[in-house]
């Protein structure tokens, strides 16, 4: 038999859970920095481009950038790959 206060226990845990789901992936899709704030720049900064860091995510992406990155570009976060 289901007790009253299990019932609750597990609506309460549920209704707690829908909201927190919800708020991390919007937590996730706000977790890129413009390009503006990265220093984005179209062009590689030495020997360091977008296509050897550890953030590139081919063929036209970035982990820690916004929006369309250009292999050969650069930013601030640049990391070598390991």
């Amino acid at each position: 038999m289901v007790s009253r206060r299990w019932v609750i226990k597990t609506l309460s845990c549920l209704a707690c859970a829908i909201p927190i789901s919800g708020l991390a992936s919007t937590l996730h899709a706000q977790a890129k920095v413009s390009k503006e704030q990265a220093a984005y720049q179209d062009k590689p900064k030495g020997d360091q481009s977008c296509s050897n860091c550890a953030h590139f995510v081919p063929p036209r992406a970035c982990a820690v950038v916004a929006g369309d990155i250009s292999p050969d570009g650069w930013s601030k976060y640049w990391a070598a790959k390991k």
